[in-house]
């Protein structure tokens, strides 16, 4: 039996991949950490993880419902946006130049059939770039001080890389084609629009990202810590930090008006806030 090449260490394969490569002297810790991230994502990509129930679900009747509410419940929050899309920019949402359908909310991917602890698990909204990406949005609220963006970012890449399982991936990219060929709106209420010129395919090998979606005021909460430190989640963007030979996720973070419909990327702090 040929003996057994030994592997290197992931601290020796940071710093040799991930540090070794930068020219000048930047930031260095959001290398590290955005390589941690894409090592675990891969990982979870690859896992047997999946939801016995419909991974797909057409909730066009729970927006209807919960689209004119005025609560800042983040789940409602979720519908009045989905559905302000849907309404006035035909389901597709644009985030400095990057448009992206909107065809699903609160979408499950991982449930009790995992755990007898875990309650399902929805991702608040799912979309769909030309490129055939999927995008999980992670929507906050404006007063949200409980979870800060990087809690958010680590939220929308769990279910992300849940979705991208591979049982999970083919009940997903299924489901959505047998909802395309049967899809007619309705005469009247509330439909989700279907862009006649988008390509309605996952492409598995895309470079799949998350995006945390929210006001303003609630990045405004968050530049720094609740004993006043600064704090620099944002280099995480890819605006930011750009792997060499990264391949795994997108990362950003941008800003919403969860009742007109809009959105713009965050504008990213050039010294620390503070």
């Amino acid at each position: 039996m040929p003996a057994q090449t030994p592997e290197d260490s992931c601290f020796r394969r940071l710093f040799n991949n991930c540090l070794q490569p930068l020219v000048g002297r930047p930031v260095e810790w959001p290398y590290v950490l955005r390589q941690m991230l894409e090592d675990h994502f891969v990982r979870l990509r690859r896992s047997d993880q999946y939801y016995k129930g419909s991974v797909f679900q057409n909730r066009d009747d729970r927006v209807a419902e919960h689209a004119d509410r005025t609560s800042d419940d983040e789940e409602v929050l979720v519908y009045r946006l989905y559905a302000a899309v849907h309404n006035n920019s035909e389901g597709i949402l644009h985030i400095g130049d990057m448009p992206v359908w909107l065809f699903s909310c609160q979408v499950p991917n991982q449930g009790k059939e995992l755990s007898n602890q875990t309650k399902k698990r929805c991702a608040d909204l799912l979309g769909l770039r030309r490129d055939g990406s999927l995008v999980v949005f992670e929507c906050k609220g404006p007063r949200n001080r409980q979870t800060s963006p990087l809690f958010g970012l680590l939220e929308g890449l769990d279910y992300l890389g849940c979705l991208l399982t591979e049982r999970n991936l083919s009940d997903l990219s299924s489901e959505l084609d047998r909802w395309l060929r049967d899809y007619e709106p309705e005469s009247d209420g509330f439909s989700s629009k279907l862009p006649a010129d988008w390509p309605p395919k996952i492409e598995p090998s895309a470079r799949h990202g998350v995006v945390v979606l929210a006001p303003q005021s609630y990045y405004e909460l968050h530049f720094l810590s609740a004993d006043g430190q600064p704090v620099q989640w944002w280099k995480l963007s890819d605006r930011e930090t750009s792997l060499p030979g990264g391949n795994g996720m997108s990362i950003d973070f941008a800003v919403v008006d969860f009742d007109k419909g809009t959105a713009s990327l965050l504008e990213l702090p050039q010294s620390i806030p503070g």
